[in-house]
This record gives C-alpha cells, structure tokens and sequence, in this order.
C-alpha cells in the first residue's frame, strides 16, 4: 500500500456514493446510439444523407480504458444527446477474437483499412471524419465526460480539426494561432514528434514580447524535456518575473531537479553535495533549495540510505519557508515505515504527521499506526488503525484491506519489507 493508492481509494468512496445518488436519481442514460451499419460505405452514404459528422470509436476487446469510456462516457445521457445530433457513430473493433459476431467480423476489412491509413496504434482512438467520409480530427486516449464533449466539438470546426489545421499550414497559412491549435492538436492526437515540431516553428515566429506572455509561456512548458533547451531560459525568466503561471513552474522545478539529479548519479561513488549545492545555488537562486532537497531525497532512496534521507526531510521539514507539502510528507512516512527499522527515524517520521487538516487526517492516522506498529508500540497502533477504520468504514462501506492490515497487526505479522 502507498499514500497515494490510500489517498485515491478514499476519494473513490465518495465518488461512488454521489454517482448511486445521480443514477437513482436519473434513471437509465441513454447513452451513444451507435450504427448498426455493417461496412463504411453505408455510413457514408447515411452521414452525407443527414449532413452529419461520422465518430469512430476504435477499439480493442483487451483495452480496459476503452471499457470504461463505454460505461462512463459513451453510456451517458448528455453524452448520447449531442453525439445523436451531430454524429453517425461507429463502434469499431481493431482486434480479432474467436467469439467475435458477425458484425464485428464485417467489419474486419475496414477496420483493417482505418486503422493503417490514420495510424491507429493506441487504444481508445478517436477518430472524426466530415459528412464525405474525409478524417478531419483524432484524439487518442480515454477522457472524462467535459473532455470528450469539448474534443467532439472541436471536431466540427476548422480550427479544432487536426488534419484540417495540418492542411492549412501546407497550404502556407503561418498565423501563431493556427499553429497553437495545431500543436495542441498534436498532443491530444498522441503525436509528440510532430506537435513538438510545430512548435518550434511556432516558437521562431513568436519575438521577445510574445516570448514573456503568460500564454506562450505556457504552451511552451509543454515542450521544454531539459533545462538545456533554449526555450528553458525564456521559462525560467518568466516564473522570475512572475509572468508565468503555475504550470509554468511546476515545470522549470522538475527541470531544475533533473539537473540536479544528473550531477548526483554521474559515475562517482559519492558526490560532492557541497559543490553541487554552490553550482545550483549560483545557477538557480531562487528554486536551488527545493531542487536539491528532492534530488538528495531521490539519490538516498535508490541507494536505501534510509537514516540520511529521514534526516533531509526532517530538516527541510524544519525550515520556517518547507518546500515539502503535506502529501509528500505523507508519502516519505511511509516509505519510512516500509524501509526503514530505526526507531529514531520512525519517530522522527512520525513527528512530520502531527499537523493536518481534516481533509488529510484519516490518510495520516493510517500511517501513523503503521509507524507505531514498528516502533513495537503495538497495543497503541491497533487501537489507532482500528479507530481510523471505524471513521472510514462510516463514510464509505467496508475496509478489506485495512482491515486485514489490522488482522495482521494483531498477529504480530510483519507489515514491512526485510532488511
């Protein structure tokens, strides 16, 4: 068990009562009304006789996100309705299987076709073509319910159609917004070499004003692997200036941290800590501390140099202006937990849970009794977890797998990895 893995199943209870609420209280959904048309050319024929779109569902009976984008997606009402007056719908299986209907069998050969000529290579792809059967749009990938309306609309017009924009800027058209809608396009389409392309392009047609604005910045965020790419300084001087927005600066941390991290794991059996810190410290003022304590953090782990790691979090931890979010403290509790058997480093670890907000407590208090239990506090650490099931199985139903963790505890088992 990890934080998070506890953190989603928790969040997932809840889900799942508002969405027993919603479907009692809505019915049945109607859902997609998918054609029962046996070859392409007779839909086709139907799109063009309707003046619809045609939507391709591609497929495969093995593709787990396919089932749920049928069930979640596909199955809903809101869904169903604007699908039914704008679309002909296909359903259309990539792969073959010995139970396969004679439906889907008749489809084998278009399938086979679609597939090659639009490079369908993940499952689900989505693909949207005009009312003459021409591919305008592709999106690869399951989405939520609002993502897959948006995708659907932007099918219907040119600026939201993929191929189309490609068209476009084959044609010579070299407006910025063209390319942002292309780019992005690319992206959601899954395909990184091209959409990367198109944005360097787009980039050189952008000058130094257009480089500092909060929007271009943030396309380019999408872009930048390195803090070697050029584009990199533009990023690193936008957040600065605070002209870039979070997303901008999520990004030029992970950055600054991979570099830091190269510097750790090059072939040296023990870095020079104090050198790289001055390097990062002189490059990257104002991000070198967060970017150091995650990089230390990560060398420490994958060398399992538990104590060392306990001691990097618990003075970040310390420091009035902590770069670490409850979450990740969370987190490392329990990787201390797991890995490590210093009673001093438990308690330290134990120590980093004793703030909270409500919304964090239960997570919290799970792993608090896991680290008491280690600590041989058993009698305390049952009592705790069992208290913590009592509060989650209120608000959400059973707890299986705590409640065989307390079972265990009971035992005297040992919940963690051997040393």
């Amino acid at each position: 068990m990890d934080i998070v893995a506890l953190k989603r199943k928790i969040t997932t209870m809840v889900w799942t009562l508002l969405f027993l609420i919603v479907v009692q209280t809505m019915g049945v959904a109607q859902g997609i009304t998918f054609s029962k048309s046996d070859n392409w050319k007779e839909v086709v024929d139907q799109a063009r006789s309707e003046g619809k779109f045609i939507f391709v569902d591609c497929y495969t009976t093995w593709c787990h996100p396919c089932r749920l984008m049928a069930a979640q997606v596909f199955a809903d009402d809101s869904v169903g309705s604007f699908m039914r007056d704008k679309f002909i719908s296909v359903k259309l299986q990539m792969d073959s299987t010995k139970t396969d209907s004679d439906f889907v069998k008749s489809w084998y050969v278009d399938a086979k076709h679609i597939g090659s000529t639009y490079e369908v290579r993940s499952y689900p792809t989505l693909l949207y073509f005009d009312s003459d059967g021409q591919i305008v749009h592709k999106s690869v990938g399951a989405v939520p319910i609002p993502e897959f309306l948006r995708i659907s609309s932007s099918a219907l017009v040119p600026q939201g159609q993929y191929y189309t924009l490609l068209q476009q800027l084959s044609q010579g058209d070299r407006s910025r917004e063209t390319y942002i809608h292309a780019f992005t396009a690319a992206l959601g389409a899954n395909e990184a070499g091209r959409a990367d392309s198109l944005f360097r392009t787009f980039w050189s047609l952008c000058d130094q004003t257009d480089r500092r604005s909060s929007q271009v910045l943030s396309h380019a965020a999408k872009f930048v692997q390195s803090t070697s790419d050029s584009v990199f300084t533009d990023l690193l001087e936008g957040v600065e200036d605070n002209v870039a927005g979070a997303d901008v600066k999520r990004v030029v941390k992970k950055l600054i941290a991979d570099e830091v991290t190269t510097f750790l794991t090059r072939d040296v059996e023990k870095p020079d800590f104090g050198e790289i810190d001055k390097l990062i410290q002189r490059k990257y003022p104002a991000f070198a501390q967060e970017a150091l304590v995650k990089s230390k953090l990560a060398y420490h782990q994958d060398r399992s140099e538990w104590r060392q790691f306990v001691k990097i979090v618990d003075a970040e931890n310390s420091r009035e202006e902590s770069s670490l979010a409850f979450d990740e403290l969370m987190n490392y509790a329990y990787m201390v937990f797991y890995h490590c058997g210093d009673k001093k480093s438990l308690k330290t670890a134990e120590s980093w849970l004793s703030t909270t907000d409500s919304r964090d407590a239960l997570s919290a208090a799970v792993i608090q009794s896991l680290l008491q239990y280690r600590q041989g506090e058993r009698a305390a650490a049952i009592t705790l977890m069992g208290s913590t099931i009592s509060k989650l199985s209120t608000a959400g139903g059973e707890q299986p797998e705590l409640q065989q963790m307390l079972s265990r505890m009971t035992k005297g088992e040992m919940l963690w990895s051997p040393e």
